[in-house]
């Protein structure tokens, strides 16, 4: 009886893990954002604050204004150092505000008096926020100046605009690295009534603010998730986005982001459960029969003998 209990009980709990799921793989315990492909990583969102310097060099044009008229025109040098600080704001992800303040050194081209150029400008900035290289345009306007000695070009302050093209590269989360080209537009020295076409080559480093940490979760397999703030959010932290999570606030193992039924609260989900309403100690759900009971045995040197029968009387 006992071997043919043990029998039956094998064979229901292998009907039973025959039909279970297979086990999930490993979360990993890594940001969401680190789910994703590399190039979709840390793209641009709104509201993001950039504050950043950059360096490069600036090609002054033949024709220029940066003297002062009572002095008279001079050449300058054509290539200065370029070195500045800016400061954005993108109110939206593809849209955004910057101011900056920008220095050049250079020359007299004749008699090598030094010069120091200046530029005092706003901009507009359109990107495209799809991945984390992010080309951009860039056009705007503003002031530029000179400061130079008596003896040289003296000073001078003129309306200059701009426009370009470029590329960033959001390095991490809070960090942006930044390469781009400009054609600066001013006016030509007085004599010639024509617009003087500079040249600008830029590159930058810039930290980031107002992106939101991600919010970490534990998981019940000790594995940590943190969500990411660029519209892929996980706010319960089950590895469903909360777009598509049907119980965004509590963590499920479904597809749906939700906890799968189990109606009796023994563990079997109910699509596995052969007793989906009555709570079972089995793999499948059920409650496993106990075997019947065997009674002991007595040994054999503390049996006591029968005592004789009697006879009935008269025999």
């Amino acid at each position: 009886m006992i071997a043919g209990w043990l029998l039956a009980s094998s064979l229901h709990a292998g009907a039973a893990l025959a039909w279970a799921p297979p086990p999930a793989p490993p979360e990993r315990a890594a940001g969401a954002d680190d789910d994703a492909p590399w190039i979709r990583r840390h793209r641009p969102t709104r509201r993001l604050w950039e504050l950043g310097v950059f360096g490069g060099v600036m090609v002054i044009a033949k024709p220029h204004d940066f003297y002062d008229v009572g002095l008279g025109y001079r050449r300058l040098r054509r290539a200065a150092p370029d070195v500045g600080a800016r400061v954005a704001y993108y109110p939206l992800s593809f849209l955004g505000i910057e101011g900056e303040f920008a220095g050049m050194w250079t020359a007299a081209k004749y008699g090598g008096q030094p010069a120091f150029l200046y530029g005092l400008r706003v901009s507009g900035i359109l990107q495209l926020p799809l991945f984390r290289l992010v080309p951009f345009a860039i056009a705007g306007y503003g002031l530029g100046g000179i400061r130079s000695p008596r003896d040289a070009l003296g000073n001078d302050v003129d309306p200059i605009g701009h426009y370009g093209v470029g590329l960033k590269l959001m390095a991490s989360p809070w960090v942006a690295l930044r390469l781009e080209g400009r054609h600066v537009l001013g006016p030509a020295a007085q004599q010639r009534r024509v617009v003087a076409s500079h040249g600008e080559v830029l590159f930058g480093v810039s930290v980031t603010l107002g992106r939101r940490r991600g919010h970490r979760h534990e998981h019940a397999n000790g594995h940590e998730h943190r969500a990411d703030d660029s519209g892929d959010r996980d706010g319960d932290g089950d590895g469903i986005r909360d777009a598509q999570d049907r119980c965004p606030a509590v963590a499920g193992a479904g597809v749906d982001g939700c906890a799968p039924a189990d109606a009796d609260g023994d563990g079997v989900v109910d699509r596995h459960d052969a007793c989906p309403s009555e709570a079972g100690t089995g793999v499948d759900g059920c409650t496993v029969a106990a075997p019947p009971a065997v009674p002991d045995e007595v040994p054999t040197g503390e049996r006591e003998a029968a005592p004789p029968s009697k006879l009935p009387s008269g025999s």
